[in-house]
């Protein structure tokens, strides 16, 4: 499926990521994953020239178009990971699955667009697409972190105990 759509850094005040936190080439997927859903990027309809801005911070916190990597690793793990420790994980966590982030940034870009043109069933189905998406890797990820597989198996259980 040919996508018509091209992210775009809406350059606020001037400011530009660096890299790895900027977009495509100077950027990761799972970085411009989260950008997306905290409305900090724009599309391009590469066909029409049409600007999108993808405004809405779906995380719905007071904050809006949260760029700066600092602020995301920050709201993201909530101070947990410093900015260095943070610029691994994603360059980590892109380097070993690049078609499937570049997919499921696809597919985020392709629901928020629909969604910004009140095309809410389009919307609907890409969100769905995604859902299905993250059902397996999600888990597996999680899984990869652990060194202890029975403490995976009681992963309700401990979140209780909390």
């Amino acid at each position: 499926m040919t996508v018509n759509l091209t992210l775009k850094e809406p350059k606020l005040a001037g400011y530009t990521p660096p890299k790895p936190f900027g977009l495509y080439d100077d950027g990761a997927a799972p970085h411009e994953i989260l950008r997306l859903l905290l409305g900090s990027v724009n599309v391009k309809e590469v066909s029409s020239g049409r600007l999108i801005a993808i405004n809405s911070n779906s995380f719905r916190q007071k904050s809006r178009r949260m760029c700066n990597p600092k602020s995301i690793s920050k709201f993201i793990f909530e101070g947990d990971l410093t900015l260095d420790e943070y610029e691994h994980f994603i360059k980590n966590l892109s380097s070993k699955n690049v078609d499937y982030f570049k997919n499921l940034r696809r597919e985020l870009t392709l629901a928020l667009v629909a969604q910004k043109d009140r095309r809410y069933t389009e919307s609907f189905l890409y969100i769905y697409r995604i859902l299905e998406m993250i059902a397996v890797a999600f888990p597996l990820l999680y899984a990869t972190t652990q060194s202890d597989f029975k403490k995976i198996s009681r992963f309700p259980e401990i979140a209780n105990e909390q």
